[in-house]
């Protein structure tokens, strides 16, 4: 009987298990700024039901992050899922999921391994021997430091399985894709397009994809040798695998940027509109403090004493010192507590970066949540943007103080819980007169872009109207400073007087602004600090909006501030 027993535990251990996989984390084991988790999950049931995910992970680091999602399927159904975590993983890495039918556990898996990160180049072809003709002929093209620095600093890796979300590739730095694009799915096409519009490098092999109508706006006409700018990526095209082309297209400058690629891949690049735009708390500085406590010395030591001296009353210096420390300690509160938010403050800041083909962008988006009073808030985001990272913005100016004594307090706080949606949602345990920033990455469809319609004649068909704006062309070191755009205007660049961006010796002509206010900064300035994304990288335009925003919810009253910043990549007609 004992025997009896313990085979149906194990029998029905071993069912649950099967009902759960963790098939894959990251791309093949590595890791990139999203961490996502590819798990298959079953219904072991004949009828329809909701079936709860949770993946939990933990790195060597102590950081700890969660994914919670509820999914459908029907009787006997099975589905492959991937799931982004709100986590960067690398090192020793934990991963466990569970399926759960109310308290029923219906499967659980468990994952241990060490994740890698590295110059990953992704490799999807149509058979194993153009994957090996592709490697050899990217690891023996260039010069012989070149191949050295292949040799030492990159990995390849084949990818027979294409992922259906854009941010399962964050962890590649370039995609060679040699197999026909026509046998993917919808949503593994988009995939690829939002790995190139969001900073990879996507490399097409036009004799294998055998595919004119992918990203078609952007393979018109000759091959470019440095690829044609797609967002914040680049697409690069090859005829075939016979020549050398393929090679070229990993030496050189190329090469350089193959390797030194972490600028496009920083998680959010909306710092200086978070300086401009969003909340700041205005902390005491050491200089205010120290004075504060300097007149509370003198009042104590010097003009409390002297007064009871006079008045031969000496003996009530024990009560006109505890009188004074409380007086001294309320002026310090009321005065410190007036400058702190009175109402729950939502800043809601984007950056979308286009190119002049196409209305599609990639987004940064920026949260901050400022918090009067202690609360749990529910932030709930109606869009299919994934989050990236939270509390990682810089010091606040006026901080100083602040900063000091939280800095623990920030590195402590390292787990983060995501329910999936739509709408995703993510709990903020907020304490009394603080911040707490989320960074999500995504993508919005503009009904058109900025582009020329003649030579130094811009239009603006975004559909937004713009504040601020600038026209950046580096390699004239020229900056426009434009007028106040509204949707469908022109501008021709020949009745505007340029800026000189660069001195003679090559400094940026605002080299040092930390003397200036970043609330005060404008478009202006901060572009002549070469501080713009995308900058030095040709011509572009730059503009300040209020709007679109990120769809955001979150469960108290609240004020919002809306801001965002439009970059496009410009060619010339």
């Amino acid at each position: 009987m004992l025997c009896a027993g313990f085979l149906l535990v194990a029998a029905g251990l071993l069912v649950a298990d099967s009902n759960l996989r963790i098939t894959d984390v990251g791309l093949h084991g590595y890791s990139g700024t999203i961490s996502a988790v590819r798990v298959i999950v079953r219904n072991p049931s004949s009828q329809r039901q909701i079936i709860h995910l949770r993946v939990v992970a933990s790195g060597e680091s102590g950081s700890r992050g969660s994914a919670t999602t509820d999914v459908e399927l029907g009787g006997g159904e099975e589905r492959e899922l991937e799931l982004p975590l709100l986590l960067t993983l690398f090192g020793k890495t934990t991963i466990t999921a569970v399926a759960n039918v109310a308290a029923v556990v219906l499967g659980q898996d468990k994952y241990e391994a060490s994740l890698r990160q590295t110059n990953l180049i992704a490799m999807m072809c149509a058979s194993d021997s153009a994957c090996n003709t592709a490697q050899s002929q990217i690891q023996f093209s260039g010069t012989i430091e070149e191949r050295a620095d292949k040799n030492r600093q990159i990995v390849f890796e084949m990818v027979n399985d294409p992922r259906d979300h854009w941010w399962a590739y964050s962890p590649a730095r370039a995609i060679v894709v040699a197999r026909p694009t026509a046998e993917l799915s919808a949503a593994q096409r988009d995939a690829l397009e939002g790995f190139v519009r969001g900073g990879g490098r996507l490399v097409l092999v036009e004799d294998e994809i055998k595919d004119p109508t992918f990203l078609s706006d952007y393979r018109q006409g000759p091959a470019s040798a440095t690829g044609e700018r797609v967002g914040k990526g680049t697409l690069l095209r090859v005829s075939g695998l016979s020549g050398e082309e393929l090679g070229n297209a990993f030496t050189g400058r190329n090469l350089h940027d193959v390797l030194n690629q972490n600028f496009t891949w920083n998680p959010n690049q909306t710092a200086w509109l978070s300086r401009r735009f969003a909340t700041a708390f205005d902390f005491p500085r050491l200089g205010w403090v120290l004075i504060w406590l300097t007149v509370y010395t003198a009042m104590i030591g010097v003009v409390n004493f002297a007064v009871l001296r006079r008045l031969c009353r000496l003996g009530f210096g024990w009560i006109s010192v505890c009188g004074l420390a409380l007086l001294f300690a309320a002026g310090f509160y009321f005065s410190s507590a007036s400058r702190r938010p009175k109402n729950f403050r939502l800043d809601n800041l984007a950056t979308y970066y286009l190119d002049s083909r196409s209305g599609l962008a990639t987004a940064d988006y920026s949260l901050r949540i400022s918090s009067p009073d202690r609360r749990d808030v529910l932030v709930s985001v109606a869009d299919a943007s994934v989050f990236t990272s939270s509390n990682f913005a810089d010091a606040e100016p006026n901080g100083d103080i602040w900063s000091e004594m939280n800095r623990q307090g920030i590195q402590e706080r390292q787990t983060y819980d995501v329910h999936l949606g739509p709408p995703s949602q993510v709990e903020l345990p907020m304490l009394k007169w603080a911040f707490e920033d989320l960074n999500l990455q995504g993508s919005h469809q503009f009904p058109g872009t900025v582009h020329f319609v003649a030579p130094h004649r811009l239009r603006n068909d975004t559909g937004q109207g713009f504040d601020e704006a600038v026209y950046l062309d580096y390699t004239a070191n020229a900056l426009y400073a434009l007028p106040a755009l509204a949707p469908g205007d022109e501008i021709s660049l020949d009745t505007i007087t340029p800026k000189t961006i660069y001195s003679k010796n090559g400094v940026a002509q605002m080299s040092n602004p930390s003397g200036i206010d970043p609330q005060k900064q404008t478009l202006q300035d901060v572009a002549l600090t070469v501080g713009l994304p995308f900058a030095s990288w040709g011509r572009m335009f730059a503009g300040l909006s209020k709007g679109p925003a990120l769809p955001v919810e979150v469960n108290i009253p609240h004020q919002s501030n809306v801001h965002s910043l439009v970059v496009v990549v410009l060619e010339q007609p």
